[in-house]
């Protein structure tokens, strides 16, 4: 089984075209492979536009969702926009997609919330319907939550785009597993009461049990997707273990104490990029070596700018 190289993905959002343009071509330059845009209808700006304005800025950076909440959109829609995309960046479309988890994004869409196994089944749906629609298939689908009469995309892609699956759900995992190029991980359990946050799973055997699901999974559908980490926190630091305690402590003021790690666990884990340089390069490494995690989506170039520039010159 071949390993892959470590890569990573810049998540970030759009202040102003100036500070947006500005953002795109200095991730390009440092040599992210994608850059990203979340999406929590009514207080994320829309991920597609934002797209689609870096499209005109950039050269080979990929141009992807992190992620789209398929638990509100629909499959033509999100289907339309992604091919669009592609049209318009010359092939550089990146689709992530996830189930959703924020009641507040179903009550504003004026749909009940879900249950998790409602989550999963329409995203179960989703995976299903828009892959297809995106390379031109005609799609007819009757499930119980998406529905499809002879759709078709005149303006497609005519090409598989690019699936990156985010979550921490044991059946979403396996669904990634089969159907996605990239799974990432976020660390992250049940949702909270606050409807926002999540149950902590950063523990070392947190991230073995879900690497092993995907792995297991990959393996009966003879496939093998790039498995990503979604990074909490980075810092260049020569005292990671304190850099780490005090962002955990401020974050305590607002994340409930089951949402949050310890320190040991937040230090070993792949959801932090803490320490030197060299500190961080030495423990991609050993994430690799570990877990065969080899992707990151993290939030701001500074800090990894340099560790890109490193693992280029240790690879060499």
């Amino acid at each position: 089984m071949s390993t892959p190289p470590i890569s990573f993905a810049l998540q970030a959002q759009p202040s102003s075209m100036t500070q947006w343009g500005d953002l795109a071509r200095d991730a390009e330059a440092a040599g992210f492979e994608a850059l990203c845009v979340a999406d929590h209808p009514g207080s994320t700006c829309s991920p597609f536009v934002a797209l689609a304005a870096a499209v005109a800025i950039t050269e080979s950076i990929k141009l992807g969702t992190a992620v789209v909440n398929g638990g509100v959109r629909q499959p033509l829609d999100v289907a339309s926009d992604v091919a669009t995309l592609d049209l318009l960046s010359g092939g550089r479309a990146l689709l992530g997609l996830g189930a959703g988890h924020t009641p507040a994004e179903w009550e504003a869409t004026g749909h009940p919330y879900p249950t998790p196994k409602q989550r999963i089944d329409r995203f179960a749906e989703m995976l299903a319907t828009v892959p297809p629609l995106i390379q031109g298939d005609t799609v007819s689908f009757d499930g119980a939550h998406v529905r499809l009469q002879n759709a078709h995309l005149e303006m497609n892609a005519g090409r598989r785009v690019p699936l990156l699956v985010g979550g921490s759900n044991r059946r979403l995992l396996r669904l990634g597993a089969e159907f996605a190029d990239v799974v990432e991980f976020g660390g992250s359990g049940r949702t909270l009461p606050d409807g926002h946050y999540h149950e902590a799973r950063w523990s070392e055997a947190d991230v073995t049990r879900a690497t092993d699901i995907v792995r297991e999974a990959a393996e009966g559908a003879g496939r093998q997707p790039v498995l990503g980490a979604l990074v909490q926190f980075v810092e260049l630091t020569d005292s990671p273990e304190s850099a780490l305690a005090a962002r955990l402590e401020r974050a305590a003021s607002v994340v409930p104490p089951e949402g949050l790690p310890s320190v040991h666990d937040a230090l070993l884990s792949p959801y932090t990029l803490m320490g030197t340089v060299q500190d961080i390069v030495a423990k991609l490494l050993d994430v690799r070596n570990r877990w065969a995690i080899t992707r990151y989506t993290v939030r701001s170039i500074g800090p990894i700018a340099e560790v890109i520039a490193a693992l280029h010159n240790s690879e060499r």
